[in-house]
């Protein structure tokens, strides 16, 4: 488990990874939003 961590500190440095998980998150939350609707 804290291979995954440190995996995920390691992928975090780059800005790219770091825009594609807002994206991702942003992505989930406006589905989400749009099934509940």
């Amino acid at each position: 488990m804290s291979d995954f961590f440190g995996n995920l500190h390691t992928y975090l440095q780059f800005p790219f990874v770091q825009y594609a998980l807002i994206v991702g998150v942003l992505i989930s939350l406006c589905s989400s939003l749009l099934g509940v609707t």
